[in-house]
């Protein structure tokens, strides 16, 4: 039966580790309805050498000491990480609330050692998730992420701890957690599970990701692919609606970010963004395991680099200047030629058409147009002064990216805030906005032509995009994705809303945003007014009508004054946008002047 049995799965053994020596699993990582043993075997290996295949089951990586393989082993509950490191503290005491246990799924990482103790091989690592182990089927796809327990939580070096770097008196600011840099980067695996297609696994670096939610125990984490771990990119198609499957850096984004508790807004407006031309992220939620336990719900992002500008545009990364936060972060390249744009910005009348023209050669504008537009259409308070990334290369202006919307559609908020935020010059004012952070927006408005082209867009959007017949059902797509997972997020970070509160939370969501485009016309009139204007006045060849040119439908009032200055006739008359034609009145031979609009052009008339 034994030998039936190994016959069987030998066809099914997987490479995890490619070079050299290596360890082979029998089954590869992935879903499983119940336990199994599983096989492993040492390839390329001497066969008249001594040596041992030593495995673990805590996310580290095998040492001399670790458990030897000597037999199959049953994966069942005994082989779930006993380490518990969700009762680790990671985050200041206010916000320290660990749950009394979590799930857990089976990792098993394996390395080839000799007698003496000498590891021959890369370690190998796989993740399974047991159906009848968890007692629950997870929808989502899982991430599992696998790195040793030290890395994370020593106090000294741990990036996932309060630790050594903490201060008492600024909670916010300090701990391990807020460090940055290369140094604060560790080893990791990373195992993808899809439910459709194959596991994908690679190893890379991890590092905590983003501002204030590193204090959160759901940190945001970034991966990070290097010729040192073994793989320059992290190959593998994670987003469907990008055309990419090679990825130096990824982000994960943590439910716990959201502003409103429903999770869900930045991955759902970054789908609303999908049609427009700014620059935006690809995003998909996974349940994420660290170490085997169950870390909750995370969003893979495209992390918003120099290496996405590279991917996603095809410029040398080398030759992109990355920007953050209006000039206070320098993320890649020089900040030089932001400087010097933002210098002269800071002076130029926008009004005139020269300068916004030299301003077309620096900035994108219609990327800016509708960059702008979304940030207002989503009611983004977090922003502009905070959550800016902006970037340019030889031969590329400048190009704003839209990430972090935690805050969008959060109640309490619509556009006609965030009207006050685009025009923002008050210079007391740092957050949400400022002088400094509306500044390119400020000046661009200046200018009666990019407001025309503004206006328009909005319509465009509110037609398409922003349509509740499009943002809708896109909010369905998103909140159906995760509400099977939702309890166990809950659960997980005992956050006090239960299921009942979020899909009320989204309900009312939805409410916002079907509201936000008209809210979003009415509030841009009232902020930005345009005037219309007739453009262009002369009478008909054969002088029975009067021909104009208006920049936008009104209605004006046509007045003809005799030689002597006096009305001889007057009415209101409605204009189209373009080419308008108004017949003349009937009047007694002589010269007469013709004026249309509130001190628009005037014509002479003489009537035979």
């Amino acid at each position: 039966m034994r030998v039936r049995l190994l016959i069987a799965i030998l066809p099914f053994f997987l490479h995890v580790a490619a070079i050299g020596q290596a360890v082979e699993f029998s089954h590869p990582s992935g879903f499983y309805s119940r336990p199994f043993s599983l096989h492993l075997r040492a390839v390329d290996v001497n066969p008249d050498s001594a040596y041992i295949i030593r495995y673990t089951f805590n996310g580290s990586a095998p040492t001399e000491t670790s458990q030897a393989y000597t037999r199959p082993v049953r994966l069942n509950d005994a082989c779930r990480s006993q380490s518990s490191i969700f009762r680790l503290q990671n985050s200041p005491d206010a916000q320290w609330q660990p749950p009394k246990s979590v799930e857990r799924i089976v990792v098993v990482r394996a390395a080839i050692f000799d007698q003496a103790g000498q590891q021959l091989s890369e370690v190998a690592s796989a993740s399974f998730v047991i159906r009848r182990m968890l007692k629950r089927k997870i929808s989502l796809p899982v991430l599992s992420l696998s790195v040793d327990s030290a890395a994370l939580f020593d106090p000294d070096t741990g990036i996932f701890v309060p630790g050594v770097s903490f201060d008492p008196k600024r909670p916010g600011s300090t701990g391990n957690y807020m460090k940055r840099g290369r140094e604060w980067e560790r080893a990791v695996n990373i195992t993808y599970i899809p439910h459709e297609g194959s596991p994908f696994s690679v190893d890379g670096g991890l590092r905590i990701h983003g501002g204030s939610q590193r204090t959160l125990s759901q940190k945001g984490l970034s991966l990070y692919a290097r010729a040192e771990y073994g793989n320059k990119f992290i190959d593998h198609p994670f987003f469907s609606d990008r055309d990419l499957v090679r990825y130096k850096r990824l982000a994960l984004r943590p439910w716990c970010a959201s502003w409103s508790g429903t999770g869900i807004e930045d991955w759902l407006c970054q789908q609303i963004a999908v049609p427009l031309r700014c620059d935006r992220l690809a995003a998909r939620p996974v349940a994420l395991f660290l170490n085997g336990e169950y870390w909750g719900i995370y969003f893979i992002q495209e992390k918003a680099d120099e290496h996405y500008v590279e991917a996603v545009h095809g410029v040398d990364d080398s030759e992109v200047h990355l920007i953050g936060q209006w000039g206070d972060e320098i993320e890649h390249g020089s900040p030089d030629r932001w400087m010097a744009l933002a210098d002269w910005l800071a002076q130029a009348d926008l009004s005139a058409d020269s300068n916004y023209q030299y301003l077309s050669t620096q900035v994108d504008i219609e990327a800016m147009a509708d960059y702008m537009l979304l940030q207002m259409f989503v009611a983004n308070v977090d922003w502009p002064s905070n959550n800016v990334r902006y970037w340019s290369a030889y031969d590329f202006p400048w190009r704003w990216i839209f990430y972090d919307a935690d805050a969008a559609f959060a109640a309490g908020h619509d556009p006609r805030e965030m009207m006050e935020h685009v025009t923002c010059n008050d210079s007391s004012q740092v957050y949400p906005s400022s002088p400094r952070a509306s500044l390119v927006f400020r000046r661009l408005m200046e200018n009666e032509g990019f407001l025309r082209k503004m206006k328009v867009r909005l319509e465009e959007l509110q037609a398409t995009a922003f349509s509740p017949a499009v943002v809708l059902p896109l909010l369905d797509v998103a909140s159906d994705a995760v509400e099977d997972e939702v309890p166990y997020q809950l659960a997980r970070f005992t956050s006090g809303m239960t299921p009942e509160m979020w899909r009320k939370a989204v309900a009312d969501m939805g409410v916002r945003m079907a509201d936000h485009a008209s809210t979003l016309g009415a509030a841009f009139a009232e902020f930005f007014p345009i005037v219309p204007a007739v453009a262009s006045l002369a009478l008909s060849p054969d002088e029975g009508a009067l021909v104009c040119e208006a920049t936008d439908g009104f209605e004006a009032p046509l007045t003809v004054y005799d030689i002597y200055g006096r009305p001889a006739f007057s009415q209101t008359v409605t204009l189209a946008q373009g080419a308008n034609a108004i017949a003349l009145p009937r009047l007694p031979a002589g010269v007469y002047f013709v004026s249309l609009g509130r001190g628009g052009a005037t014509v002479r008339w003489r009537v035979a």
